[in-house]
C-alpha cells in the first residue's frame, strides 16, 4: 500500500511523491489529510514498485547493514 505521511522531516527522503506514497502538508488541516487519502484512491499504484521500495527500510536488512557498518568502523 501506498505510504501517506507529512510532507516533514525525513519523510521527504522515504517517499517518492507519486510513486510509493503522497504527501500532505504538515501544517494543513484534517480537510488536507482527507484530499491525499481521496487522491491516493483515484491513482493506479504500481504495487510491485511500492513493494520494491519498502525493501531497503526491512528491519532485517537493516540490522544487517548497521552490524556490517559497525564491524568495519572498528577493524
Amino acid at each position: 500500500a501506498p505510504v501517506l505521511a507529512a510532507d516533514h522531516q525525513n519523510n521527504v527522503n522515504m517517499i517518492e511523491e507519486g510513486e510509493n506514497g503522497l504527501f500532505f502538508d504538515h501544517n494543513n488541516s484534517v480537510s488536507g489529510i482527507i484530499d491525499t487519502v481521496r487522491k491516493s484512491k483515484l491513482k493506479d499504484w504500481d504495487h510491485k514498485r511500492i513493494e520494491q521500495s519498502a525493501q531497503k527500510y526491512d528491519e532485517k536488512k537493516s540490522k544487517s547493514q548497521w552490524t556490517d557498518l559497525i564491524q568495519e568502523v572498528h577493524e
